[in-house]
Formats: structure tokens, C-alpha cells, sequence
């Protein structure tokens, strides 16, 4: 199985808009999705474990919460 690369935020900036997803906590996000917060922007999910999810923001990594699909 292939690792996933993190991303720095100037590559993610270069990505389209269309794959872009809205975050809520009541939603499940995969590792490598990129949502937009409505207080943080634009992030790049770089880990995943349980309900909480690592975000690469431009500030900085951010752990956020997200529904645990079992």
C-alpha cells in the first residue's frame, strides 16, 4: 500500500476549487480531502484517527473533530 504524501500549504493552494468540500463536525472527511472552514480557510487533511482529523491550514495544523463512519 502507498503512503500518502503531506502537502505544504503552497501546493495546496494550487488545487481546484471543485474538489473542495465545507466542513462541518456532523460530516466525514477522508485523509488527503481539502474542506474550507468557515474560521480557518482552506485545509488539507493530512491524518485521521477516531472522530478527529489532523488540518493543515495556513496558519497552522489544526486537530478538528468529524463524524466516524464505522
Amino acid at each position: 500500500m502507498e503512503a500518502k504524501v503531506h502537502q505544504t500549504w503552497q501546493e495546496l493552494v494550487n488545487i481546484p476549487t471543485e474538489g473542495i468540500k465545507s466542513y462541518h463536525d456532523f460530516h466525514a472527511f477522508d485523509v488527503g480531502d481539502i474542506i474550507n472552514h468557515n474560521d480557518y480557510g482552506l485545509g488539507h487533511i493530512q491524518a485521521s484517527f477516531g472522530n478527529q482529523i489532523e488540518v493543515l491550514f495556513e496558519d497552522k495544523m489544526r486537530t478538528l473533530t468529524h463524524l466516524l463512519l464505522l
